[in-house]
């Protein structure tokens, strides 16, 4: 005969050995934010060298849209070429944005080309990080303008 005891060990054991083996959540689904954004520059600081002028710029972009918030861009590399044409790259962070219904602060990389003549500038963004209800935020898209009319189209979803 089987005591009571043994039947408890045996199905706390049991259970113990199936919770190592639960699956890990699932992250959200996928998402599309899109919208508008301003720029105002905080800081630019130009020089030029052969006719190149590099700058170290810090901007804020003000989103409406899907995406709504303040984020300040700091710029790593920022070059125009005498024919008008450039680009840069740099940091994006905001502290106090909303995506998806969501509300907290995000860190992204960015990169843009301007063509020749000094058209409408075309970039990227990716989200790295997420902070407070953006926590597990990922994703990234593309983003477009000529400094006054700025829009954006980005993929998101939130990792457990």
């Amino acid at each position: 005969m089987i005591s009571s005891r043994r039947v408890l060990i045996a199905s706390l054991s049991v259970v113990g050995a199936l919770a190592g083996l639960a699956l890990p959540a699932a992250a959200s689904p996928s998402a599309t934010a899109t919208g508008n954004f301003t720029t105002q520059v905080v800081s630019f600081d130009v020089h030029e060298t052969g006719g190149v002028a590099f700058a170290h710029e810090v901007d804020i972009d003000t989103y409406t849209g899907s995406l709504v918030g303040a984020a300040t861009d700091t710029y790593t590399s920022r070059t125009v070429f005498a024919n008008g044409s450039g680009g840069g790259h740099g940091t994006e962070v905001c502290n106090a944005c909303t995506i998806g219904g969501r509300t907290g602060g995000y860190t992204a990389v960015f990169n843009f080309t301007i063509p020749a003549g000094g058209g409408n500038f075309t970039g990227t963004e990716t989200f790295i990080s997420g902070t407070g209800g953006l926590a597990g935020l990922h994703g990234g898209g593309s983003f477009q303008g000529d400094g006054i009319t700025n829009t954006y189209s980005y993929s998101y979803h939130f990792d457990p």
